[in-house]
């Protein structure tokens, strides 16, 4: 068994411990190592894998203003159309930075609409939903009250 242990470590500790700056440290995780030596390239390395760090994908949204990520609603995610419906957006949206969140409804009206309302437009791009059925009356009232919401039928 893999065991995996994730320590709460701020990119201020890790340039302390590297002894380099904090902006050292975000060039590094933003993949520009040809603005740094080799041996502080190494010593962040080291310090980064020590404590297997990995950014926090929201805080860098908040702070950066930009979203990355798109919730997809699945009407079910034990149905096989759903599963492959995801695989396809998400591969999709890859290939324009996007990652992706799963919610399921698991066939569940109250479910879906929850979904819907917990949307949150300060930190997702978008919401994909997988209607449960062809009743879109739901939705276009939260597509009329909501402007946060867009039809893309």
């Amino acid at each position: 068994m893999i065991q995996m242990t994730h320590q709460k470590i701020t990119i201020t500790e890790i340039a302390q411990e590297a002894q380099v700056s904090t902006a050292t440290v975000s060039r590094y995780l933003n993949g520009k190592a040809d603005l740094m030596s080799e041996t502080t390239y190494k010593r962040v390395k080291k310090v980064i894998n020590k404590y297997n760090y990995v950014p926090n994908t929201m805080a860098r949204q908040l702070k950066n203003k930009k979203k990355h990520i798109v919730a997809v609603s699945a009407a079910d995610i034990t149905d096989y159309f759903s599963i492959e419906m995801f695989k396809g957006i998400t591969a999709e949206l890859e290939k324009h930075g996007f990652n992706t969140i799963l919610l399921n409804s698991a066939n569940s009206p109250q479910k879906e609409k929850q979904n819907i309302l917990s949307f949150d437009t300060d930190l997702l791009a978008g919401l994909i939903i997988q209607p449960l059925t062809n009743n879109l009356k739901f939705l276009n009232c939260q597509i009329k009250c909501n402007t946060t919401l867009k039809n893309i039928s």
